[in-house]
């Protein structure tokens, strides 16, 4: 059984905040994330690093995520690189 509930998203356009992502992943399966993590590269300018950790509340939302938004963009490109225990 796989209980595994967070995934490092990458390829994300630097100008995306948390909040556009949040809005994103609300989109397929609302308020079923409880920490997202992006890190910023350049915090005056306000870019991300291209990548973020983004934990599910449980591993059905994942899945419902990942089989909704894996391979699609959202407006910009996105895609799962790695699973993490959380």
């Amino acid at each position: 059984l796989d209980t595994r509930t967070t995934v490092m998203l990458r390829n994300i356009p630097f100008h995306l905040k948390v909040e556009n992502i949040q809005s994103l992943i609300w989109e397929v399966c609302r308020e079923r994330v409880d920490f997202i993590y992006l890190p910023l590269h350049n915090r005056q300018l306000g870019r991300n690093c291209g990548y973020a950790f983004v934990n599910f509340i449980t591993t059905d939302d994942l899945a419902t995520f990942y089989t909704n938004r894996n391979g699609h963009s959202w407006s910009v490109r996105c895609c799962f690189t790695s699973l993490f225990t959380s």
